[in-house]
């Protein structure tokens, strides 16, 4: 798994600079750019989240596409190691579960049904796996 250096950081925020601009002049007069959430990238390409949808650039620079259109807010997505899925949680159902679709778009397809919060983490190295965080497993109190 890559790890995102110093160098990295700033790229991605230029960039996402960049994709909010290239969003913005797409827009109405009337609307305004909201926060780009959650950048992340693998094989030239970037997803981030921008007003609960995620959308993709290449890493080059260019106009954003978007990937998710679902009736709730989508976040957290992670490119597979190879590049062909994005892994995010969204609650389509009025709670977070792991969804998976193709990085080139497609309908998501959703790996969990916990009532509780399931939120994505990464994808195993070899991209057969989703990681994901619950507490399906384990009980945590606060007092």
């Amino acid at each position: 798994m890559r790890h995102m250096t110093r160098t990295d950081c700033k790229w991605l925020l230029l960039l996402s600079f960049f994709v909010s601009m290239s969003i913005t002049s797409n827009l109405q007069a009337d609307e305004e750019t909201l926060l780009l959430r959650y950048p992340t990238w693998e094989g030239g390409q970037i997803a981030f989240v921008y007003a609960g949808n995620i959308y993709v650039v290449p890493e080059a620079g260019g106009t954003a596409r978007r990937l998710t259109s679902g009736a709730g807010n989508e976040w957290l997505p992670r490119f597979s190691p190879d590049g062909k899925w994005i892994a995010f949680t969204a609650d389509y159902d009025g709670n977070p579960d792991v969804y998976v679709m193709p990085s080139k778009g497609g309908e998501p397809q959703r790996l969990t049904w916990h009532p509780g919060q399931d939120l994505i983490v990464d994808w195993s190295p070899d991209s057969r796996e989703v990681l994901f965080r619950s507490s399906r497993e384990s009980v945590s109190r606060s007092y």
